[in-house]
């Protein structure tokens, strides 16, 4: 703003220039000790106090919290929650007129957001009768000056659990993040899921993933499944689980509520995993080869360079990893079956057949013939100490 032009603010912006932060001050009292300030400081000509609707800084909104409550409980709708937090956005000429404030009066008065979120946190929490969260609100309130609107952010609900994939050919996550029929594991929990939160969108977070013809047996694997926007927050989990598990792909086990925090948990995890691989041979399988071969990969270091499969999506990188345990379990003619056991990150395809010569070792090579992978099953993954 310019230095000529004269500042009229309402009483509560007024007010908030005396610096007195104490509650038990009146508006009234703040304002006069506001009016000795100004004098004092030679700036009573160009700052005021007038009208609430000439007020520069809130253009009246401090005046009309109980209509803002009005305007903004219909938006929410009937959404469950039971915290909440209330924001504001300012406009650049707002922030333009503190920033003059706090150059002339030589200090920080407490600023616009904070009276504005404080008045309407306290009327939105007697209207509702919910709590203010400052650390995980199920929902956020945001106050845009710039449109004189409302912004309601609602926290997804996030929902653990533990999936096993019965079937070939069930690929983990949609293609694409949309809500159409699908057989993902993903869509199949999420559209279960959503029925009873009535959220607009899912997404599953997984620890690791399988490939889409590789099933998911034993212990399962961990996931935690986001609802966007929820309607309802409170569900039964018992009724999510028997719907999810009329599936015969997947079934799920140990639903709890959960958290973001826990999605970066289990994003970050890395367990060992073992494995049940039936593979094929272009001549009938020599077992006392097959199982030197194996016996040669147990306990060693193997480098993998990033399969050829995934190259397109993933760093072309060498990885050492270690095999834990390799045994046949049983040959039959051309083909044999196999229990691996091998250090997190280990690609038990490329292990197997060589990707070409990108794995060293692998078992095709030790055992000196080219092994194709027909079957492959996680059959434990090793979640601590299992």
């Amino acid at each position: 703003m310019q230095e000529t032009d004269r500042l009229i603010l309402c009483k509560h912006c007024f007010a908030r220039l005396s610096g007195i932060k104490d509650s038990s001050v009146s508006t009234e009292e703040r304002e006069k000790s506001s009016s000795s300030l100004l004098f004092d400081r030679g700036l009573a000509g160009q700052i005021s106090s007038g009208n609430s609707e000439a007020c520069a800084l809130c253009h009246g909104i401090l005046d009309r919290i109980e209509d803002l409550c009005d305007a903004v409980i219909p938006q929410i709708g009937e959404r469950e929650f039971d915290t909440f937090l209330v924001g504001c956005s300012l406009t650049p000429e707002q922030e333009d007129i503190e920033n003059f404030l706090k150059d002339k009066l030589k200090f920080e008065p407490e600023k616009l957001k904070k009276e504005l979120n404080r008045k309407l946190g306290v009327a939105f929490q007697n209207r509702t009768g919910k709590e203010v969260s400052f650390d995980d609100p199920d929902i956020i309130i945001n106050f845009d000056f710039t449109y004189a609107s409302f912004k309601i952010q609602v926290k997804p609900l996030y929902i653990f659990g533990i999936y096993r994939k019965l079937k070939r050919g069930v690929p983990q996550t949609r293609w694409i993040h949309r809500s159409g029929e699908d057989d993902s594991v993903e869509a199949q929990i999420g559209r279960c899921l959503n029925l009873l939160t009535m959220g607009e969108e899912f997404h599953l977070h997984g620890s690791g993933r399988e490939d889409v013809d590789v099933r998911m047996l034993g212990n399962g694997r961990e996931f935690v499944i986001e609802s966007v926007d929820p309607r309802k927050r409170k569900i039964n989990l018992d009724e999510l689980q028997s719907a999810i598990n009329t599936s015969d792909s997947i079934s799920v086990s140990g639903l709890r509520y959960s958290s973001k925090k826990e999605v970066i948990r289990i994003k970050s995890s890395a367990f060992n995993k073992s494995y049940r691989a039936k593979v094929l041979s272009d001549s009938p399988i020599d077992s006392e080869r097959l199982g030197n071969a194996a016996l040669n990969l147990t306990g060693k270091d193997i480098y993998q360079r990033t399969p050829l499969r995934v190259t397109g999506s993933r760093s072309d990188l060498v990885r050492k990893r270690q095999v834990l345990s390799c045994q046949p379990e049983s040959v039959s003619g051309n083909e044999a079956v196999l229990a691996i056991k091998a250090e997190a990150g280990t690609y038990i395809k490329e292990l197997i057949h060589g990707d070409g010569g990108r794995t060293q070792p692998s078992l095709s090579s030790l055992y000196g013939e080219e092994l194709k992978v027909l079957e492959l099953d996680v059959i434990w993954i090793h979640r601590d100490g299992e």
